[in-house]
């Protein structure tokens, strides 16, 4: 009877599939989400290099995708995959313990539609399962993301809060919502 006990109990010491990290746990739920695809870093970089395939002439491109694949090979790093008609994105995320950076979105030179929609979608997700967006590190080399990453940046704590009791507290949000409407 002990060597079973001792048994389960040494594999389950030596197994690491039993434990969750954040980055797991965002994964599961970004999964049930079904606006965005979750991809691993081997799905990712495959991507990447057909892109990288179909832009041989585009030296700058290809560079900026290679910035992209470098930033994925950080253990904390994990990419989101947007698949639109003719919009094709990768937000990389770095995931801290309190926050969750996006650090850079890549994005398929021949794409047609903008990812503004996308991104306020995502940052509605991630605070609505109380996850703290930081966009203070996007190194985004496109200039059209810039007013919607400004945008997000500058939403206070307060208005996030509003976003997360919208969905997890209903009856907390109608008294905020009371409150700020009592004040105008």
């Amino acid at each position: 009877m002990y060597k079973i006990i001792f048994f389960v109990f040494f594999v389950i010491s030596n197994t690491k599939s039993f434990l969750f990290t954040k980055q797991d746990r965002i994964r599961i739920k970004l999964s049930k989400f079904n606006k965005f695809e979750v991809l691993g870093k081997y799905e990712c970089a495959k991507l990447i290099n057909k892109w990288k395939l179909e832009n041989m002439n585009d030296k700058d491109y290809r560079i900026y995708l290679d910035t992209g694949m470098r930033q994925i090979c950080d253990n904390n790093i994990f990419p989101l995959f947007i698949n639109k008609t003719n919009s094709q994105y990768i937000i990389i995320n770095l995931v801290s313990d309190n926050n969750i950076n996006i650090i850079n979105i890549l994005e398929n030179k021949k794409n047609t539609w903008s990812i503004d929609k996308d991104i306020i979608n995502y940052h509605i997700f991630l605070i609505e399962n109380n996850y703290n967006p930081n966009y203070y590190e996007l190194k985004s080399q496109n200039i059209k993301y810039f007013l919607t990453i400004l945008i997000l940046n500058l939403l206070s704590e307060e208005e996030n809060e509003f976003i997360y009791f919208k969905k997890n507290n209903y009856l907390k949000f109608l008294e905020k919502d009371t409150k700020k409407k009592n004040k105008m």
